[in-house]
């Protein structure tokens, strides 16, 4: 937990970082390019706050959820052709089309934005430097987007000096030697196989694969070969997912809280899926202290080594060894905003741009550390969403009942108070979108939520005609004695 010796008073103040930002943003038109429209209600609020006078949206799809008000100041362009079949190819579609812009999009843009004054924000996963010749606020180092490939981030892992589980990088195009490398490394749990960046960035779990038989081997390796170059393939590590954010600034790295990762095994398709995260889970505080202090590591060695700024997320698996890192975000992880999600007013990733993009600051890191912890161990939160390919053309609503036979919905006006979580179906770049969220009040501090999400999303299964089919959650696993992955 938090430093009980730490008071409020000493925390970074909110008035430190909305001066700050109020210093970049005041009497300035913003262009968002930050994926659905509707996820910009929040954005476009707090950036008023700080003196922004207009915004254009450039979006991959009307999105799931409020939309902001079009006119007085804000206008939309959803700049995707078509629906994606799958997360990746969406994300690729939407930086292209970002990219090499439509003569719609240069005509919105430049109508807008005649002078070149607008400051430009692109989403946390995009790479992208530029948008019609604007310079991306915030925007990453190419040498730092190189760390998230998969099959080169062990080598940072050892020179950091970071434990991690061992691991052998192959061919994509060579299933004897991937084959080899899977027997050789199986614990008993079968491997996981990770591809390269070729095609670019690749997240959610993508490009992973799980091989348990010479049968898996051979789709992976058919996925794998005209995808990537390389394959990097470890252990099946049991225990549960998570990820820990550390953040870089000139002179000090500070790190938060961890942060489960929902992510589900899918029996007979040799995948995984990625679907949300949560802080109503708790480590034990070995495994917590263990964790941030390597966050510490890692964001000393991205600076050391690539001049890094700004957040950071590490991924991994708490073990019966302790945490074992899998791989390295170079950016925000999607739970970073949430951390504050205590005091929404908090513009955190806000303040992690203006960082990256070289920003001063006039506070003391630490204290910003010590009030994100306290906010987030206070406030609770999470649960699990993910893309589906039947489309829903409009978002609906419905409160769910916890039940024996799993969740069913409640009758119409039932008090909020009387239900265990929300529901949301609704459009998205790649056809349909669910969102499970739990109600706090009926949601238990410790345990994993990922059972939770699974049996939401059976329910949804059963409601709606989607086809998640059966999900696994990870088991936690009890702490080897003597262990100590993780410190270095």
């Amino acid at each position: 937990m938090s430093d009980p010796a730490r008071t409020s008073e000493v925390w970074v103040n909110s008035g430190d970082v909305e001066r700050l930002l109020r210093g970049v943003f005041a009497g300035r038109p913003c262009i968002l390019a930050l994926g659905p429209v509707a996820g910009q209600v929040n954005t476009i609020r707090r950036l008023r706050e700080f003196g922004a006078t207009r915004f254009l949206v450039l979006a991959d799809s009307l999105g799931t959820g409020e939309l902001p008000d079009r006119g007085a100041g804000v206008d939309w362009l959803v700049v995707v052709d078509g629906v994606a079949p799958d997360m990746m190819t969406g994300i690729r579609m939407y930086e292209a089309a970002l990219l090499s812009p439509s003569d719609a999009v240069v005509e919105a843009v430049e109508r807008f934005d005649p002078d070149g004054e607008a400051i430009v924000m692109c989403a946390h996963i995009s790479d992208l430097q530029e948008i019609c010749g604007r310079e991306c606020f915030g925007a990453r180092e190419p040498s730092w987007a190189a760390l998230e490939d998969k099959v080169v981030i062990d080598l940072f892992w050892d020179k950091a000096g970071i434990e991690r589980a061992p691991s052998q990088t192959v061919s994509a195009r060579n299933l004897e030697a991937q084959l080899e490398a899977s027997a050789g490394l199986d614990e008993g749990r079968g491997t996981v196989w990770a591809g390269d960046a070729l095609e670019g960035f690749n997240g959610g779990a993508a490009y992973l694969r799980i091989v348990e038989s010479e049968e898996d081997g051979a789709r992976a390796h058919e996925f794998f070969a005209t995808r990537c170059e390389q394959v990097r393939i470890m252990p099946y590590l049991e225990g549960i997912p998570c990820s820990i954010h550390g953040m870089v600034f000139p002179e000090e790295v500070i790190a938060f809280r961890p942060v489960e990762m929902i992510v589900f095994r899918r029996p007979g398709r040799g995948q995984f899926l990625y679907a949300g995260f949560a802080t109503f889970w708790d480590p034990s505080d070995e495994d917590r202290q263990e964790m941030r202090a390597m966050a510490r590591r890692v964001g000393e060695a991205l600076r050391r080594e690539v001049g890094y700024r700004g957040a950071f997320t590490v991924d991994g698996i708490i073990t019966a060894r302790g945490f074992l890192p899998t791989e390295l975000n170079p950016r925000s992880g999607g739970a970073f905003a949430w951390l504050t999600r205590g005091e929404p007013e908090f513009p955190l990733s806000l303040l992690d741009k203006a960082v990256r993009h070289g920003c001063p600051v006039d506070f003391e890191p630490r204290d910003l550390e010590e009030r994100v912890i306290a906010i987030a161990d206070a406030h609770r939160t999470g649960g699990g969403w993910t893309v589906v390919d039947i489309p829903f053309e409009e978002t609906v609503t419905h409160q769910l009942l916890r039940t024996e036979g799993g969740f069913e919905l409640t009758a119409e006006g039932c008090p909020e108070e009387d239900t265990h979580g929300v529901l949301l179906l609704g459009p998205s770049a790649m056809g349909g979108f669910v969102r499970y969220l739990p109600h706090r009040h009926a949601t238990a501090m410790g345990p994993s939520l990922a059972p939770e999400v699974a049996e939401a999303f059976a329910f949804v299964d059963r409601s709606f005609g989607t086809e998640f089919g059966e999900l696994v959650p990870a088991t936690p696993q009890e702490r080897a004695t003597g262990s100590a992955a993780g410190t270095g």
